[in-house]
């Protein structure tokens, strides 16, 4: 396969393999150059924000995901963009609360409700189908205890999710670069 520069999805999809590899600094260079190429597409702007989370940059994230979202990006930008904002002491929940009442009571991800108080860590994982869903419920449930300076109910639902996601996975990245952070404020 030949990568052709002049198509944003050659440059995305090998953004989302660096952030798989959680290279973000490579990640964000070639998803700048995707939205670049389509900049209404909120895959490639999801994507971004995902980067700049991995990396630390909250506030990039919040900009690129919020931006996403009015594109009509995918469920997991709300939930992200929902992360980041609560990271950086924003009021989250009422954004979440909008972005999510589109969004069947059915679907997964259901940690849209979990976060928003609405059912319990059981329930989300009672509703989460296979072993992928199942996992993301964890990263959701470790997520929400570090948000509310649980540390070790976070840790360890950060390690079950950095354990079970699969590689590729967004969530499986944050939770091991959590989890560093975690262990470098122990020591």
């Amino acid at each position: 396969m030949n990568f052709n520069p002049a198509v944003g999805l050659a440059w995305g999809e090998r953004g989302v393999v660096h952030q798989g590899l959680r290279r973000p600094a490579l990640a964000i260079r070639d998803m700048n150059k995707a939205v670049e190429l389509e900049p209404k597409n909120p895959g490639f702007l999801a994507a971004r924000g995902f980067a700049h989370f991995l990396d630390g940059a909250l506030d990039k994230a919040v900009a690129d995901l919020s931006h996403a979202v009015s594109f009509g990006a995918d469920l997991y930008a709300i939930l992200f963009l929902y992360l980041a904002r609560a990271r950086l002491g924003q009021a989250a929940a009422t954004e979440l609360a909008r972005n999510a009442a589109s969004l069947s009571t059915t679907d997964w991800p259901q940690p849209a409700a979990f976060l928003l108080g609405r059912n319990t860590a059981e329930l989300l994982l009672n509703k989460a189908i296979g072993v992928a869903e199942k996992a993301e419920a964890t990263f959701y449930i470790g997520q929400w205890h570090l948000l509310r300076g649980e540390t070790g109910e976070a840790v360890d639902w950060l390690r079950r999710a950095a354990a079970e996601c699969p590689p590729p996975f967004i969530e499986r990245n944050i939770a091991i670069i959590d989890l560093e952070h975690l262990e470098e404020q122990a020591s």
